[in-house]
């Protein structure tokens, strides 16, 4: 039997089973070290017993920090937005210093830098449209789609989000609104490609490309604490 079957065939007690299974023996984690390991399946069998009202060793402690791992270490939202560095070693303080059942990675520490590449036009931050000090983001309320686009989005959801919505709510896909329709390229996609040669559209792809370049960056930081919340190693790294 397929395992779509098995799990279509399941009561959500038993699916909740399965869930803790695979919790308990994840498939896809390589332990540092059967310490490691241990550890892990100690915090996991702690929440599992908390979750079916059974009592565990202690209570599980989990908790939404937040940007508090940035201050806790003597920094600013700005700074971690910006110094990946400084958000990798304020995340893995954190880390080391509390003992938490359950860890929140920094991955919504947004990468101001590339925010900046971009011209995100959706949010202000620390140093962009608000002061310094201040400690979270800001949504910027405007009116992003047309109700009169609302057909062109259920049609071509790629296409209306690359030539329309991107390029007004991201200042980087600008020139992507110069694009025709995107048709399915196929194999023979030579009458599509010229238009990518246009000026503005060049100067959008390498804004895009500069951007992912520095993303890249920021999200290694971020792998970097989530690899050393799960296998043990924040004592190390630090």
């Amino acid at each position: 039997m397929t395992e779509e079957k098995n799990w279509a065939d399941l009561t959500p007690k038993q699916r909740q089973e399965e869930r803790f299974k695979k919790w308990l023996s994840p498939q896809d984690i390589e332990f540092s070290s059967p310490q490691a390991e241990q550890g892990y399946k100690e915090r996991v069998t702690r929440l599992i017993k908390a979750i079916k009202l059974e009592e565990p060793d202690r209570v599980p402690v989990s908790t939404p920090a937040g940007f508090f791992p940035a201050y806790y270490h003597g920094e600013s939202l700005k700074t971690v937005m910006h110094d990946y560095d400084e958000l990798r070693k304020a995340w893995l303080k954190f880390l080391k210093d509390f003992e938490l059942d359950t860890f929140a990675g920094p991955a919504f520490v947004y990468p101001g830098k590339v925010f900046d590449l971009l011209d995100y036009k959706l949010q202000r931050w620390p140093g962009h449209g608000l002061a310094d000090h201040i400690s979270s983001y800001q949504y910027v309320e405007g009116e992003y789609m047309m109700p009169e686009e609302y057909d062109a989005l259920i049609k071509e959801p790629l296409d209306y989000l690359v030539r329309t919505w991107l390029p007004r709510t991201v200042g980087a896909f600008a020139g992507f609104k110069k694009l025709g329709p995107m048709p399915l390229l196929e194999a023979l996609p030579v009458f599509y490609l010229p238009q990518f040669a246009d000026p503005e559209v060049k100067a959008s792809m390498l804004a895009l490309l500069d951007a992912a370049e520095e993303c890249a960056k920021w999200w290694n930081a971020v792998a970097e604490v989530s690899k050393a919340a799960r296998d043990g190693q924040q004592r190390a790294a630090l």
